[in-house]
C-alpha cells in the first residue's frame, strides 16, 4: 500500500507540473474556431463553415498553413489509412468493404478557403509528409501570399462539405446514428526549433493512420450545430442554448482550453442529466487523507461539481446506473490523485451496438459501450467508461503528441484506470473467462492468441492479479 501511495503522489506531482504547462499554453489560445455546421441525415453530409484565428506562438516567420482533412482517409481504397486497414485483420475493414459503395465512402471537400479576405482555394495542394502516397489526401498545404510574422495572427475562413462514411473506425454513421469526429479541416501544429526536439521549426501535421491518434493545439471552440429537431445532439463543451428554425434545431456549444471538438446525433438517444456533487461523493476522511499525503490545503484538494450527460441507447437502459457510477468514480479518483477535472461538463455517448465507435475520447466528450446484458460481477461497462474519461487527463490536458507518443498517454491512463477500478470496485470484483471457466481477475491487458490452433478462445487476460 505504501508503494502504491508513493506512486500516486508521484503521478499527482507530475500532473501538477503538467497543469502549469497547460495553463501557460491557454493564456493565449493558439486556435479560435467559430464554427457553423448542418447535418443532413438523409444525405449523410455535414455542410459547414468556420472562421479560425490562429496565433503564431514562435519567433519564426511562417509562409504557409497545413490542414488535416481526416475524412479523406475514407475517400478511396488507396489512402494510407485504407492500405493499413486492409492489412489489419482486426480493423473491421472486411465487413466495411462489403457494404454498397454508395454507403461506405466518405470525404471532405474544401469549397472555399480565404486568408485575410483573399481566396486561396486554388493555392491548396495535397501533401503526403509520411509516405509520399499520392492517393492520400488527408493533409493539405496552403502557401500564403504574406507570411505570418513572429507572434502574429492570421484569420482563415473555410467553407467545406463533408460526406460521412459508414462507420467502422471512430467516425461516421450507422443508419440514423452519427458520431461526427475528425470532421472539419483542422489546422496542424507548428513547432519551433527546440520544441519536442525539433532541429528547425516546421509543421507537425501527419497523414491519418489506423494505428495512431491525434496531435492538436489548445484552443476555443464556439460551435452552432444544426440537426433535425427530432434528433438528440451532444457535443464537446457546454450547451449555451438551442433555438428552432423550422423543423431544425440549432444547438450552440462552447468550450475553452481544449484541443478538439466532436459531436453526435441520433433520434433514439435517451438523454439523462445528473450532477456529480463532489461534496457528496468524496468523504471528509478522504479529503483529510490526501491533505496529509500531498501536503496541500483543503481548497487545493477540493474537486468541482460536474454536469454529466448520458446519451443512452434504448437497449442499454439497464446499464444507466452503472455508466453514471463509473463516471462519478472516475471524476472522484482522478480528481483526488491528479488534480480536479477542470471542466463543467462531461458527456457520455453510449455508442450504437456494432458501430465500432465505442471507446474513444474527446475533450469533455467520450464514447462508451457495454454488453447487452453484462454480468453483475464484471467491469463491463465500467472499464471503458473510466478509461475514456481518463484520457481527458492523459493526453488531453497533458497534451502529449498522441500520434508520435501514443504509448505515453495510454501507459499512464491504463495504469490510472486500473487503480480507479481497484479503488472503486475491489481487486476481485471482475471475472474473466479462461477456457470457459470464470476466473477472478483484474487484467492489465488482453492478448489475442494466434488464429490457429486457438481459434475461438478470444482474448486471454495476461499481467493481471488472479
Amino acid at each position: 500500500m505504501r508503494g502504491s501511495l508513493r506512486a500516486l503522489v508521484g503521478f499527482g506531482l507530475c500532473a501538477a507540473a503538467v497543469a502549469q504547462t497547460y495553463r501557460s499554453q491557454i493564456e493565449h489560445p493558439i486556435t479560435r474556431y467559430q464554427i457553423s455546421a448542418r447535418l443532413d441525415p438523409a444525405a449523410k453530409t455535414v455542410q459547414g463553415h468556420y472562421t479560425l484565428t490562429w496565433w503564431n506562438h514562435t519567433e519564426d516567420t511562417i509562409p504557409d498553413l497545413y490542414l488535416h482533412l481526416y475524412l479523406n482517409a475514407y475517400k478511396n481504397l488507396e489512402s494510407t489509412f485504407m492500405r493499413e486497414a486492409k492489412a489489419d485483420s482486426t480493423s473491421g475493414y472486411e465487413d466495411w468493404a462489403g457494404k454498397p459503395e454508395r454507403e461506405r465512402f466518405g470525404w471532405i471537400d474544401v469549397t472555399r478557403l480565404q486568408v485575410e479576405g483573399a481566396d486561396l482555394t486554388p493555392a491548396m495542394t495535397f501533401v503526403q509528409p509520411d509516405d509520399a502516397n499520392r492517393s492520400d489526401q488527408t493533409v493539405v498545404r496552403v502557401l500564403l501570399p504574406r507570411s505570418i510574422p513572429p507572434h502574429g495572427t492570421v484569420q482563415v475562413a473555410v467553407h467545406f462539405q463533408a460526406k460521412l462514411p459508414r462507420v467502422f473506425f471512430r467516425t461516421g454513421y450507422d443508419n440514423d446514428y452519427f458520431l461526427i469526429a475528425q470532421w472539419f479541416p483542422k489546422i496542424g501544429v507548428y513547432e519551433a526549433a527546440g520544441e519536442r526536439g525539433r532541429k528547425q521549426g516546421g509543421w507537425n501535421c501527419h497523414q491519418f493512420h489506423t494505428s495512431t491518434e491525434f496531435y492538436p493545439d489548445f484552443g476555443v471552440y464556439d460551435a452552432e450545430l444544426t440537426a433535425p429537431s427530432n434528433y438528440v445532439v451532444g457535443a464537446t463543451g457546454y450547451l449555451r442554448g438551442t433555438r428552432q428554425e423550422g423543423g431544425m434545431s440549432v444547438h450552440h456549444y462552447y468550450q475553452e482550453d481544449v484541443p478538439d471538438f466532436a459531436w453526435t446525433a441520433s433520434p433514439r438517444f435517451i438523454k439523462i442529466n445528473r450532477k456529480f456533487d463532489w461534496r457528496s461523493e468524496v468523504k471528509p476522511a478522504e479529503i483529510a487523507a490526501w491533505k496529509r499525503i500531498l501536503q496541500m490545503s483543503e481548497e487545493q484538494i477540493a474537486l468541482r461539481d460536474v454536469e454529466v450527460t448520458l446519451l443512452l441507447q434504448p437497449d442499454q437502459r439497464r446499464n444507466e446506473e452503472r455508466y453514471f457510477r463509473a463516471a462519478f468514480n472516475a471524476i472522484k479518483f482522478y480528481g483526488l490523485w491528479y488534480g480536479r477535472y477542470p471542466f463543467d461538463t462531461l458527456t457520455l455517448v453510449n455508442s450504437q451496438r456494432n458501430s465500432n465507435t465505442g471507446g474513444m475520447e474527446y475533450p469533455t466528450f467520450v464514447t462508451v459501450s457495454g454488453s447487452f446484458w453484462p454480468g453483475d460481477s464484471s467491469l463491463d461497462p465500467e472499464m471503458v467508461t473510466v478509461h475514456e474519461f481518463g484520457h481527458n487527463f492523459w493526453a488531453i490536458m497533458v497534451s502529449n503528441n498522441e500520434f508520435e507518443e501514443a504509448w505515453l498517454d495510454e501507459g499512464f491512463n491504463t495504469y490510472s484506470t486500473r487503480r480507479v477500478l481497484e479503488a472503486a470496485y475491489g481487486t476481485r470484483y471482475h471475472y474473466e473467462h479462461v477456457l470457459g471457466f470464470p476466473v477472478p481477475a483484474m487484467p492489465w491487458f488482453l492478448v489475442r492468441p494466434p488464429f490457429f490452433p486457438f481459434s475461438g478462445l478470444g482474448a486471454i487476460p495476461l499481467g493481471g492479479y488472479f
